[in-house]
């Protein structure tokens, strides 16, 4: 006898049915469904699953870009660059915020640490780059971020592109967009560095 099992697999059910499959003889078995809790929140229908996964995610985005440091201290340390102490002795004392401190470094020589602390900074913030490539494969959410995301490199290549800017710390330093946290975009100035957060 043969017999074919179809289910169907839901977050909130799992339905089955079993048919029969002989030549002389075809027909259902048997079949039903299982409901159970799905793990949504009743109130606005998100599960708890994605609360999870949010949590899940920051705390790998934390200790990627961690991780994604250190090794970047710990390459500079080894090619004589400059030493883990005198990085941190420099993000203790320091009182000029890091984008003027890139813009610095276009133009004129910094110190080792200087240079650690633009790379540091750049190694910690390194873009964006859209997971999918169409909006098709999208959620709409996902498909609304990646559209908002979209339309402000727009805009930022655009100042870019007008104000002849040699690099994003230099726009985002001499730039009217940027001067108030009350535009589209906020004033991204760090005013002092935190070893805590930075290193």
């Amino acid at each position: 006898m043969n017999y074919v099992l179809g289910l169907d697999v839901g977050i909130g059910s799992v339905g089955w049915a079993v048919v029969r499959n002989d030549d002389d003889n075809k027909r259902i078995e048997d079949f039903g469904v299982r409901i159970f809790d799905s793990g949504e929140n009743p109130k606005d229908s998100t599960r708890n699953s994605q609360v999870r996964r949010a949590y899940r995610s920051a705390r790998r985005l934390m200790r990627r870009r961690a991780h994604r440091k250190q090794r970047l201290k710990n390459h500079l340390t080894i090619i004589n660059l400059t030493t883990e102490e005198r990085i941190k002795k420099y993000f203790e004392t320091c009182s000029s915020d890091i984008i003027s401190v890139r813009v610095k470094a276009i133009n004129e020589k910094v110190s080792p640490e200087e240079l650690t602390a633009c790379l540091i900074h750049i190694c910690n913030y390194r873009g964006y780059n859209p997971f999918y490539d169409d909006f098709d494969d999208m959620s709409s959410q996902e498909a609304k971020e990646a559209k908002e995301n979209g339309e402000a490199l727009s805009v930022i290549s655009e100042i870019m592109k007008n104000g002849q800017y040699r690099t994003v710390a230099e726009m985002i330093a001499k730039d009217d967009y940027f001067a108030s946290g009350n535009g589209k975009f906020k004033r991204y100035r760090n005013s002092a560095f935190n070893p805590n957060t930075v290193i």
